[in-house]
């Protein structure tokens, strides 16, 4: 029973997931979530408190999914820490477009008047900024990145990347100018501005 009563819960937040990419956390209703799943808004209830409750479950079900093939990426590439940031700043951009309630809860002003919501946000931006700086430390003890402040080039990394979702990645269709575009980003990340001799 305990089992049923689990996959249950995951229906309802699968369910609730499409319905929030489609219309938006303002627009869903309690009513439409039970519709979709064919049941009776008791039946959501059982389970959820509220229709918050119920969006802080898929968001934080699309942070996982993110963490988990953001490691996996580190993971590939543990002996080559550019490879790493390359491979993580490029899987981060082009997941989000597929994560459209996790960026709605990232970016989304009129969500953060929500506490559950603002909980998830804060436990992701910790987590991602202690992988920046594990990237950059491994970078630096085998010289390859010059960093002498790992926390603020990491935070400048995380800037950079949230700046960069909509007017570089979200907008275009096209995958190949996605991956033009990403690899100029890179090369700007990577490499800086200045020109060396």
């Amino acid at each position: 029973m305990l089992q049923s009563n689990l996959d249950y819960k995951e229906v309802i937040i699968q369910t609730s997931r499409k319905l929030f990419a489609r219309f938006g956390y303002r627009k869903t209703t309690i009513d439409d979530i039970a519709s979709a799943l064919g049941k009776a808004k008791g039946s959501v209830y059982y389970y959820f408190k509220g229709k918050e409750e119920i969006f802080s479950a898929v968001v934080e079900h699309e942070a996982l999914a993110l963490r988990a093939e953001l490691a996996r990426v580190i993971r590939e590439h543990r002996d080559n820490p550019i490879n790493q940031l390359r491979g993580y700043v490029t899987m981060r951009l082009s997941l989000m477009k597929e994560l459209a309630n996790f960026y709605s809860a990232l970016k989304d002003e009129y969500l953060q008047h929500l506490e559950l919501i603002n909980k998830v946000r804060e436990k992701y931006q910790r987590k991602e900024l202690a992988t920046l700086q594990a990237i950059l430390h491994a970078g630096k003890a085998k010289g390859i990145f010059e960093v002498e402040d790992i926390h603020t080039a990491s935070l400048a990394i995380l800037a950079a990347m949230s700046g960069l979702e909509n007017p570089l990645f979200l907008q275009l269709v096209d995958s190949e100018k996605v991956d033009e575009r990403m690899s100029k980003v890179m090369q700007i990340l990577l490499y800086g501005l200045i020109k060396r001799s």
